[in-house]
C-alpha cells in the first residue's frame, strides 16, 4: 500500500497455471493485437495485474515503471525484471524507445471522496499524445478502470484518446479505439494503426466480455454476458461518436448529466465528474439517495469550506462586535490588506505545488521544493523590508503581481518540455519559479505589520484575519483546481495581491 491506499498485488508467476489466469483477464484482450510483442512497458500505478499480463505475453523485453522508489525496488526484486523508479510522463519524455504495447494500470484512489481530489497526469489528452508517440507503428496502449453508472470514465478516456489521435493526424480516429467490459471494469485500447476488430471480437466471445466500442460491432455484442437493463455504455459511446462526427461534441458534453469532458494537464482530475448545475437531476437519477453525494470529493471540499467560513466569521466578527466604534475598531483597508496577502500567498503556494507535482512527478517532492523555496525567499524578503517605508506598500504589491504573472506564464508555456530535463534541473526551475515572486510576497506582511497595524490589538487582529484567509484559500484552491483548473488558482493569487497593493497604496496615501 502507498499512503494507506493504492494496493499493489504481487503475483506468483512461477506457480502452476498463472498464465491461464492472466490470459483470461479483461486487460489481456489488448495483447491480441500484439501476439508476440518485442517491447512492453508497464506503468504500474497500482493493482499489479498489468505485470502479470505482460509476463504472460512472453514479450522479449518488459520494462516496469513505478514512481515510488521503494515499490519499484520490491517489484524488481519479486519479478526479476527491469524496473525503474520514475514518473511515466517524465520517463517517456526523455526516452526514444518505442513499445509494442504500453500497459497503464491506474485504478485511482479507493477511499470514497478521495478520487475527485486525486491529481493524476497519466489520463489527460496530453498524456495520450505522449503514449502515441512512443508506440511502434503497430503498437497499442491499454488501460483498465472501474465501470460506472451513469457511464463516466469510459466516455472521458475515449474522448481524450480520440483528441490525441486527431492531433497525431489520424484520419479516422474511431478506428483506432476499442472498449470492452466485464461486470465492474472496462478496458480501453488505443492503437497507433486502425484496429483489426476480429482478434478483439474473438477474445471477447471466448472470454465472455461485452463490447462497449469496437469498429463494426453492433448493439447485439454489447449486453450478452454481463447484463444490464439496457446497453447503457454502448449507447452513450455511440451518441458521443455521432456528436464528434457531426462536429458537435460540446453539445454532448454540455447536456450530459455529469462532467465527462476530456481533461488537460491544467485540470488533471480523472475521477472528478460532478456537475453542480445538474446536481438535482443526478440526485433524482440515483433514486433520491442523497448520501451518495458525500462520496464526491467536490462536495466534501464544499462542506469543508462552508465549515471553515462559518468558524472564521465567528472568530473575526466577535472582536469587532465588542468594539463597536472609536479608534480601536479595525480599519477596512487594513482588514482587506491582511486578508488579501494571506489568501494570495496560499493560492500562490498551492499553485506551485500543483504545478510541481507535474514537473517533478511526485506531490511530496513538489511540496518540499516549493515550500522550501517560498519560505527561504519570503524570509529574505521580510528581512529586506526593514529598510523600506510605508510608501513601498503599493510598489511591492505590484511587483509581487508582476512576478507571479511572469512565473505562471513561463511555467505554462514550458510545462510540456520540462519533463525532458534532468531531475535536478527541474527542481532548480521550480525553486526559482517559487522564489522569485516569493521574495516580494515576503515583504508585504512585515510592512503591513509595521505601518498598517501599529497597536498590539491591531497586530493580533491582523494575524487572525491573515490566518483565516490562509485556511479558506487552501480549501478553495482545491475546488478551483478540480472545477476550473490550475490557471484559476494562479489568477486568484494575482487578484488577491492586486487587492493588497490597492489597499496598501490607499492606506499610505491617507496616513
Amino acid at each position: 500500500y502507498t499512503d494507506g491506499d493504492r494496493p499493489l498485488f504481487l503475483y506468483d508467476i512461477s506457480s502452476y497455471g498463472w498464465q491461464d489466469f492472466a490470459c483470461h483477464t479483461l486487460s489481456f484482450t489488448a495483447y491480441a493485437l500484439a501476439p508476440a510483442p518485442q517491447k512492453v512497458l508497464v506503468i504500474a500505478g497500482g493493482g499489479g495485474l498489468a505485470v502479470a499480463c505482460a509476463a504472460a505475453s512472453d514479450a522479449a523485453e518488459i520494462r516496469i515503471l513505478h514512481p515510488n522508489p521503494a515499490v519499484a525496488q520490491v517489484l524488481g526484486r519479486h519479478y526479476g525484471m527491469t524496473t525503474t523508479a520514475a514518473d511515466a510522463r517524465s520517463h517517456l519524455a526523455r526516452t526514444q524507445d518505442r513499445f509494442d504495447l504500453i500497459h497503464l494500470e491506474n485504478w485511482g484512489a479507493t477511499v470514497p471522496g478521495a478520487g475527485a481530489l486525486d491529481q493524476d497526469h497519466s489520463l489527460t489528452v496530453d498524456a495520450f499524445a505522449v503514449y502515441l508517440r512512443r508506440l511502434t507503428p503497430n503498437g497499442a496502449f491499454v488501460t483498465s478502470r472501474r465501470l460506472l453508472l451513469p457511464p463516466a470514465d469510459s466516455l472521458r478516456l475515449w474522448a481524450a484518446a480520440r483528441q490525441a489521435l486527431v492531433a497525431a493526424g489520424a484520419d479516422a480516429p474511431e478506428k483506432h479505439l476499442a472498449i470492452l467490459r466485464n461486470w465492474d471494469t472496462f478496458t480501453l485500447i488505443m492503437a497507433a494503426s486502425p484496429i483489426a476488430a476480429e482478434p478483439i471480437a474473438a477474445a471477447a466471445r471466448r472470454l465472455n466480455f461485452d463490447v462497449v466500442f469496437l469498429p463494426g460491432a453492433g448493439e447485439a455484442f454489447a449486453n450478452r454476458y454481463n447484463v444490464f437493463d439496457a446497453p447503457y455504455h454502448y449507447r452513450e459511446h455511440r451518441r458521443l461518436e455521432e456528436a464528434y462526427r457531426a462536429g458537435r461534441p460540446k453539445d454532448f458534453f454540455g447536456s450530459y448529466l455529469i462532467d465527462v469532458a476530456p481533461q488537460s494537464d491544467l485540470r488533471p482530475f480523472p475521477d472528478r465528474f460532478l456537475r453542480w448545475a445538474r446536481a438535482g437531476e443526478l440526485h433524482r437519477s440515483l433514486g433520491g439517495r442523497g448520501h451518495v453525494f458525500f462520496y464526491s470529493g467536490e462536495v466534501i471540499v464544499a462542506v469543508a469550506f462552508a465549515e471553515a467560513l462559518l468558524i472564521s466569521l465567528a472568530l473575526l466578527l466577535a472582536p469587532v462586535r465588542m468594539v463597536r466604534k472609536g479608534p480601536r475598531r479595525p480599519r477596512a483597508a487594513g482588514l482587506l490588506y491582511f486578508f488579501a496577502i494571506g489568501a494570495g500567498f496560499m493560492f500562490a503556494e498551492l499553485f506551485w505545488i500543483y504545478a510541481g507535482t507535474f514537473v517533478l512527478g511526485d506531490p511530496v517532492i513538489s511540496l518540499t521544493v516549493v515550500v522550501a523555496g517560498l519560505l527561504i525567499a519570503s524570509g529574505a524578503g521580510g528581512l529586506a523590508s526593514q529598510r523600506l517605508g510605508k510608501s513601498a506598500l503599493r510598489p511591492i504589491g505590484v511587483t509581487a503581481v508582476v512576478l507571479l504573472a511572469l512565473a505562471a506564464l513561463a511555467l505554462g508555456g514550458t510545462a510540456g518540455g520540462l519533463p525532458r530535463l534532468p531531475w535536478a534541473g527541474r527542481c532548480a526551475l521550480m525553486l526559482a519559479a517559487a522564489a522569485a515572486p516569493g521574495f516580494a510576497m515576503g515583504m508585504l506582511f512585515p510592512l503591513g505589520m509595521r505601518f498598517m497595524a501599529p497597536r498590539p490589538a491591531d497586530k493580533a487582529y491582523a494575524w487572525a484575519v491573515n490566518g483565516c484567509a490562509s485556511v479558506l484559500a487552501a480549501i478553495a484552491s482545491a475546488q478551483l483546481a478540480i472545477s476550473i483548473g490550475f490557471h484559476a488558482i494562479a489568477a486568484a493569487a494575482i487578484l488577491f495581491y492586486l487587492a493588497a497593493a490597492s489597499a496598501g497604496g490607499y492606506y499610505a496615501s491617507r496616513s
